[in-house]
């Protein structure tokens, strides 16, 4: 098990924002000055293809929300504008302001 596939371990230097959403920095992902928004999802859809078939499938892992396209308003205590939306999971959808998360 790797420990993107492992509830227990966050991303690496990651900082929890409250509600199981995660802030990182420093990270292979990562460009330029805005961080990768994580969180532990149980419902991410993974897709494989083949001749014969289409299969889908979940696999609970840490997801992370790219925010390049996001206003960096302040990095400490962190806010972004707009909010913070997971599409391709479980839809988990809040705001980030002071360092804080808040589920809408």
């Amino acid at each position: 098990m790797t420990d993107r596939q492992n509830p227990d371990h966050p991303p690496t230097a990651a900082t929890q924002l409250g509600d199981g959403v995660w802030v990182s920095w420093a990270t292979a992902l990562n460009r330029g000055d805005h961080p990768l928004i994580w969180h532990w999802c149980d419902r991410t859809v993974i897709k494989t293809t083949d001749v014969d078939r289409q299969a889908w499938w979940y696999e609970p892992q840490w997801v992370a929300a790219g925010v390049e396209g996001h206003e960096l308003i302040s990095r400490d205590p962190l806010t972004l504008s707009p909010s913070v939306l997971w599409p391709r999971c479980c839809g988990l959808h809040g705001f980030i302001e002071n360092g804080i998360w808040r589920r809408v």
